[in-house]
C-alpha cells in the first residue's frame, strides 16, 4: 500500500469529511526496473483496471451533480 494513502484518508476524509476514493494501481515500477521486467503485463492489467475504475468513479460522480 502507498504510505502517503492513509495520511490523505485520515486528513481529507476523516478531518475534512470529503468522499475520498482510492484507486491504486499495482505494479507501478514494473516498467522501470528491470529485475521487474517479467511482471510488466500483470501492471498493465492493473493499471487498465485502474483507469476502468476511475472512470466508473468520474461517471457516478458526475450523476451525483446533475440530480
Amino acid at each position: 500500500m502507498d504510505h502517503l494513502v492513509p495520511s490523505l484518508e485520515a486528513i481529507l476524509n476523516r478531518m475534512l469529511g470529503l468522499d475520498l476514493r482510492i484507486i491504486l494501481p499495482e505494479l507501478t515500477h514494473a516498467p522501470h526496473v528491470p529485475a521487474m521486467a517479467d511482471l510488466i503485463p500483470l501492471h498493465e492489467t492493473a493499471l487498465a483496471t485502474a483507469h476502468e475504475q476511475a472512470a466508473q468513479e468520474g461517471e457516478l460522480l458526475a450523476k451525483r451533480f446533475a440530480a
